[in-house]
């Protein structure tokens, strides 16, 4: 820098009453930083600690004039004022549109601040707590300057995918922006990110849980013709159940055929499979039993005209006032008309009005668990298991079925003759109180029994396995019988005569048929098979008694007392008896031994001539 007069002038303006000059300049001029230097070119690199000045030339005015610096423009760009971006959310937050109600109006105000702040961040290094009792308030207009600067830190970095914890109120905020569209590619992209951020923010906290459900559901509602996936392949995606039920299982009871006992008791207040009956015996063939009896029920519901599936399951309707409710959420004119939402649920329009259509598949749960546990007292006798069920209460069964007092009324002052009452419940109560139920039941058991090759003795159950004849070697059987039967004939000697007509009437026989029939000789018969008696029958049973079976059949048949240690030829008779007719001929695991009413008169006719 040049010393000369007029920057000594200026020195001593900077320096007053310090008496400057062309000696002294240098040391002031250190004083500024500056570097003074001659005219002539100089040795810039000497210069990196102080400012380079070149003092103007003398004008003919004689006044000095300072040259302007030209700074370098900043390469970082220049961030957005959180006090301006503040201010101008506040101001939005103002404008009101009177002809909406306080709800529209307050989602209208948040939506128009979203779109303004949507790329808006913050690098604010404090925390400032959100806490809003009702988070339906949890917006920008209640947040002050400092957790205004904490959401939008906070929420650059969720959108990097870093989700920490804050107050559940900022929470609320994002889940609203997404809702609404803010920050989101498209509906399919906003309920992924909704998803994503429930399960990363819910290690903090639960208290979305119970909001999330209902407003993922309405977001699926609204724009379920643009999302690829069904609502119950995202909920798969939920960290809780979507459903309080399981959807499917609900499918399965409304197409329900009685072939699943598990399907079955998902309609009931009583459970078979819970009791010490079930884990007794084999399952399946419980669980097949009960289908059996089903089959049977719903056979006698239809016979009366009503249906038995209507029991299972029943489908209500429910208003719905806001699809979102309690979200700060900007609501369109969509109208979807139906959405499937599971096979649970429907959302239906009517006009202006919105309805959720729910199916119920407990509503009968009494009803069906009253015949449940007829079934199983019922079972507990055929399969000999012991002890007995106490009978269900008629009257609870009778009063699921009525919805109202006046119902109520009516129905305990006329019965089943009652008019308010659907026609359908009206037929099923008329069963109930007619007992009616209690027939079918046993038939069904005891068909069952017979089409399953199902015996019980002293509460053991066998499955009879049917006998099979392979009919390609039957002419092997037959010559081996023949032969058989001619050695047996010669070492009996019965004469000639017997013996003749025996072998000629075997020999002359038809290939295609094999007769069992043992010649007429005198000779003690060996006992005779299971075979035999299984063909002829009632006789065949009779001919296979002993005496003292017969003497014990018939003190049962004319109801006189037996001896107490009958038991094991009770056992035999019913042994007997499955071998000629297929089904046992006393009962005797409830209380004192009796024949069977089926067989009793026929029995009695045999007994006539055992005196």
């Amino acid at each position: 820098m040049k010393k000369d007069d007029s920057f000594i002038a200026l020195l001593n303006k900077i320096f007053p009453g310090e008496n400057c000059n062309a000696d002294n300049a240098t040391e002031f001029a250190g004083r500024l930083a500056l570097k003074i230097y001659p005219e002539a070119e100089h040795d810039k690199s000497q210069d990196e600690s102080f400012a380079s000045i070149k003092t103007a030339q003398n004008t003919r005015t004689g006044t000095y004039s300072p040259e302007k610096l030209n700074k370098s423009p900043s390469k970082k760009t220049p961030r957005p004022d959180p006090r301006a971006a503040f201010n101008k959310m506040k101001e939005l937050g103002k404008k009101t549109r009177f002809h909406l109600d306080y709800n529209d109006e307050r989602a209208e105000r948040f939506c128009a601040q979203a779109e303004y702040l949507k790329d808006f961040v913050d690098d604010y290094k404090q925390t400032s707590a959100f806490e809003m009792y009702y988070y339906e308030y949890a917006t920008y207009s209640n947040m002050s300057y400092s957790q205004f600067r904490t959401y939008f830190t906070w929420r650059a970095k969720v959108r990097q995918g870093i989700v920490e914890n804050v107050s559940p109120a900022y929470a609320f905020c994002y889940i609203f922006e997404l809702l609404n569209g803010i920050g989101t590619a498209d509906p399919a992209d906003g309920f992924d990110k909704m998803i994503d951020f429930w399960r990363s923010f819910r290690s903090y906290s639960i208290a979305m849980d119970r909001y999330m459900l209902r407003w993922t559901r309405a977001y699926y509602v609204v724009h379920e013709k643009r999302l690829a996936q069904s609502y119950p392949e995202y909920g798969l995606r939920f960290p809780i159940p979507y459903s309080e039920g399981d959807a499917a299982v609900i499918g399965e009871v409304k197409a329900c055929r009685w072939d699943k006992l598990d399907i079955i008791e998902q309609s009931s207040s009583f459970k078979i499979t819970n009791g010490k009956f079930y884990k007794k015996f084999d399952h399946d063939m419980i669980e097949k039993c009960v289908c059996a009896v089903m089959h049977e029920l719903a056979a006698l519901f239809e016979s009366v005209g009503t249906d038995l599936r209507k029991l299972f399951f029943e489908i209500y309707q429910v208003k719905i006032t806001s699809l979102f409710s309690d979200a700060v959420y900007r609501s369109t004119d969509e109208n979807p008309g139906m959405v499937q939402i599971d096979q649970s649920e429907t959302i239906k329009w009517e006009g202006e009005e919105c309805y959720s259509e729910h199916v119920d598949i407990s509503r009968y749960s009494t009803i069906i668990g009253y015949i449940m546990k007829c079934i199983e007292i019922a079972m507990r006798r055929y399969f000999g298991f012991k002890p007995e069920l106490q009978a269900p209460n008629p009257y609870q069964a009778e009063r699921c079925l009525i919805n109202s007092e006046a119902e109520m009324a009516d129905y305990s002052w006329s019965g089943p003759q009652a008019r308010i009452m659907a026609d359908w419940k009206l037929k099923i109560l008329r069963l109930i109180r007619g007992d009616e139920l209690g027939e079918p039941i046993d038939r069904a058991i005891k068909q069952y029994f017979r089409s399953a090759n199902i015996v019980v003795n002293n509460g053991k159950v066998y499955e009879i396995k049917p006998v099979e004849i392979d009919m390609s070697k039957l002419e092997t059987i037959q010559s081996e019988y023949e032969a058989t039967v001619e050695k047996l004939i010669w070492e009996e000697t019965v004469g000639a005569e017997a013996d003749s007509g025996v072998l000629t009437s075997l020999r002359n026989s038809e290939t295609s048929s094999v007769s069992f029939t043992s010649p007429d000789v005198s000779a003690p018969r060996a006992p005779e098979s299971a075979s035999t008696l299984e063909i002829r029958g009632m006789d065949g049973f009779v001919n296979a008694l002993s005496a003292d079976e017969k003497t014990i059949l018939a003190g049962l048949l004319s109801e006189g007392r037996i001896s107490a240690s009958s038991e094991l030829l009770i056992e035999s008779i019913n042994q007997k008896a499955l071998s000629a007719i297929d089904d046992n001929i006393i009962d005797y695991f409830e209380g004192s031994p009796y024949v069977y009413d089926d067989y009793a008169d026929e029995l009695k006719a045999f007994a006539e001539g055992w005196r």
